[in-house]
């Protein structure tokens, strides 16, 4: 079985790459790698190796899996960095195939640019290779950027309360594998902290960014939920969509 690679080649802004750089963008890659499977829902994560490394400039490394899937999951990798290159309106559709969370990451790999290191090649055998700059940060902010607000409701596991500057807690759907920022008034408070790790469902305004995804909710109501099945997850009628999201799509195609 022939195994797939990809080479990531590092080149410093002046004498060398720090070791905080070159450690962000291995650990973010790694991370895009893994949430590309997750979302393809792979029978088989890959496990990466290194399997080459070179300190002459540029810093490189190669890591290499066995696993079957593996080759089409570093061919999408790069194609991410590809397309977050072309910051255009008519990649929308491209976007939405990728996890909030694998655009994070590459966000988070071209964020060195600023921190030691003049560039970033990835390569691949067959895959035309890709420099990704800071328009892939541009290109992840302006999709991942609240630009509307709908009434919403949600449900999930309360987590992460904190007083601090504000009022806040998460909210962790498990449909998306993903927490939502919740602010609430502060006389909510016992009543949130009343619900902390608990499953609840949440209403009030919400907004979304371009991708259609809630990125925060300011709440109005907390209502702590039984341990069985909501009525939401016992009866789907929405495909998996998120209520308002879903109903906003009936109204449009009116």
């Amino acid at each position: 079985m022939s195994k797939a690679e990809i080479t990531i080649k590092v080149s410093a802004r002046e004498d060398f790459v720090p070791v905080r750089s070159f450690l962000t963008i291995v650990s973010n890659t790694l991370s895009m790698l893994k949430e590309i499977e997750s979302a393809r829902k792979t029978e088989t994560q890959s496990e990466w190796k290194i399997s080459a490394a070179s300190l002459q400039s540029p810093l490189t490394l190669t890591i290499s899996s066995d696993a079957p899937n593996a080759d089409g999951t570093v061919r999408e990798c790069l194609n991410i960095f590809d397309e977050t290159e072309k910051s255009s309106s008519q990649h929308f559709q491209v976007y939405q195939r990728w996890t909030q969370r694998t655009l994070v990451h590459a966000k988070d790999v071209v964020s060195v640019l600023n921190d030691g290191v003049s560039r970033i090649v990835f390569a691949a055998q067959g895959i035309e290779s890709v420099s990704p700059t800071q328009r892939v940060a541009a290109s992840v902010d302006y999709y991942l950027a609240p630009v509307y607000e709908d009434f919403g409701s949600f449900e999930g596991h309360l987590e992460t309360l904190s007083v601090h500057k504000r009022t806040r807690f998460n909210i962790y759907e498990p449909l998306r594998d993903h927490a939502i920022a919740c602010y609430f008034p502060a006389e909510k408070l016992d009543e949130a902290h009343a619900a902390f790790n608990k499953r609840v469902s949440v209403s009030g305004r919400v907004k979304y960014n371009r991708l259609g995804n809630p990125t925060s909710i300011f709440v109005e109501s907390i209502h702590i939920l039984g341990s069985g099945k909501s009525i939401d997850e016992r009866i789907d009628i929405t495909g998996g969509t998120e209520s308002g999201r879903y109903s906003r799509g009936l109204r449009d195609a009116k």
